[in-house]
């Protein structure tokens, strides 16, 4: 399956220190998952 092909769900998981970022199909399986550090510059 190409990863742009169909419906994408996008969820954000937002911490003080540090976020995670995940995008998935609609079906559930997981195509991309980022870790963010949230930096207070």
């Amino acid at each position: 399956m190409n990863e742009y092909d169909g419906s994408q769900v996008v969820g954000i998981d937002l911490h003080r220190q540090r976020s995670v970022i995940v995008r998935q199909t609609a079906e559930g399986e997981q195509l991309s998952a980022v870790r963010i550090v949230n930096d207070p510059v």
